[in-house]
C-alpha cells in the first residue's frame, strides 16, 4: 500500500524559498541527492544540476515567474527527507515538506514518525505560525 505524508508550515513573516533553504541547509540539512540537486521552478518539472550549483538553483527558485518551486532536500543525521514546495500566495507565506525520500516509520503505531521529522525541522518552528501534518493510505 502507498503511503502518502508531508509536513506544512505557514509563516509569520513573508521569507524568499531560498532564505528558508538556508536556514534548513544550516541545520542539517542538504541538497545534493546522489550527488545532484534536485529541483522544479514550475509544477513538478524536474530538473537537476551539480551540487556546486546551489547559488544558481536558489536564485532561480526565487523567481517571480515560478508558480510552485521545490527542492530535494535530505537531512544528513536521519537521511530521509523529500520535496520541500513553496506554496505562493499573496497573503500567506506555505512551505510543505513531502517524505518521499527514505520515509520513517514509527514501529509502534505504523504511522510516519512525524515527532522524529519535527525535531529535525525545529528551525522553522520560531518563525512558523502554522504547523501541520498530512499521512494519506
Amino acid at each position: 500500500m502507498s503511503v502518502s505524508a508531508s509536513i506544512g508550515f505557514g509563516l509569520w513573516k513573508e521569507q524568499s524559498f531560498s532564505e528558508i533553504i538556508k536556514l534548513l541547509l544550516a541545520n542539517g540539512w542538504e541538497a545534493s541527492y546522489h550527488g545532484r540537486i534536485n529541483y522544479s521552478v514550475n509544477d513538478y518539472n524536474y530538473l537537476n544540476a551539480e551540487a556546486d550549483q546551489l547559488d544558481e538553483v536558489l536564485k532561480l527558485l526565487d523567481k517571480e515567474s515560478s508558480d510552485s518551486p521545490s527542492i530535494t532536500l535530505i537531512n544528513t543525521k536521519i537521511k530521509s527527507g523529500g520535496e520541500l514546495l513553496h506554496h505562493r500566495n499573496s497573503n500567506f507565506s506555505h512551505f510543505s515538506l513531502t517524505l518521499s525520500v527514505n520515509r520513517i516509520v514509527d514501529t509502534t503505531t505504523n504511522l510516519t514518525d512525524f515527532k522524529l521529522y519535527l525535531e529535525q525541522l525545529q528551525c522553522l518552528i520560531p518563525i512558523s505560525q502554522l504547523v501541520e501534518f498530512n499521512e494519506i493510505k
